[in-house]
C-alpha cells in the first residue's frame, strides 16, 4: 500500500459514513512463527497515518455532526466520493478521487445557497463557486475538505 493509497483509503471510510478508524497494519505469512509482524507499516505509510490522524483530529466536530444532511445536495461525477456536513453556517464538503488517475477539472455541484467562494482546508487558496459548481483537479487518491459559507 502506498501512502496516496491509504490516504484515500481512510477518507473512503469517512465520506461513507466510518465515526472511527483504527490502524491495524499486520502482517501474516505461510509461516506465522516466522513471517508475522506486529507493525508492519512501510515508513511513508507511517508518516501519512501520522498527518491524516492529526487532519481527523482537528475536524472531529465535524466529522461527528449529520453526515450528508438533508436541504442541500453535493455531487460528482465518477470517480469522484463526495459527503458534507453542516455545521456552524459552513456546508463542509469532503471530496475524494478514489482512482489512481488524475482527474482535472472535476466538477462538484450544489444544491443549497452558498456563497461565491469556497476554501480548501490546509491550502492556501480560494476556489471559486460559480453556477452551484466548483471544478477543481485532484491528483490521484487527492482528496480536499471545501467550506463554505451558508447564505
Amino acid at each position: 500500500m502506498t501512502p496516496d493509497e491509504f490516504r484515500a483509503e481512510v477518507w473512503h471510510a469517512v465520506i461513507h459514513g466510518a465515526r472511527g478508524v483504527i490502524y491495524f497494519p499486520q502482517r501474516l505469512g505461510r509461516n506465522p512463527a516466522k513471517d508475522f509482524r506486529y507493525d508492519a507499516t512501510p515508513p511513508k505509510v507511517a508518516l501519512e497515518m501520522v498527518l491524516q490522524n492529526r487532519r481527523l483530529t482537528e475536524l472531529q466536530e465535524m466529522l461527528v455532526s449529520e453526515m450528508n444532511p438533508a436541504g442541500f445536495k453535493v455531487s460528482a461525477d465518477k470517480p469522484m466520493e463526495i459527503g458534507w456536513r453542516v455545521r456552524g453556517g459552513k456546508l463542509d464538503v469532503i471530496a475524494l478521487n478514489f482512482s489512481d488517475a488524475e482527474v482535472k477539472e472535476a466538477a462538484i455541484s450544489f444544491q443549497g445557497k452558498v456563497k461565491p467562494a469556497a476554501g480548501a482546508l490546509w491550502e492556501s487558496r480560494s476556489i471559486q463557486v460559480t453556477g452551484g459548481v466548483i471544478r477543481d483537479s485532484f491528483g490521484p487518491y487527492g482528496v480536499r475538505v471545501y467550506e463554505l459559507t451558508l447564505e
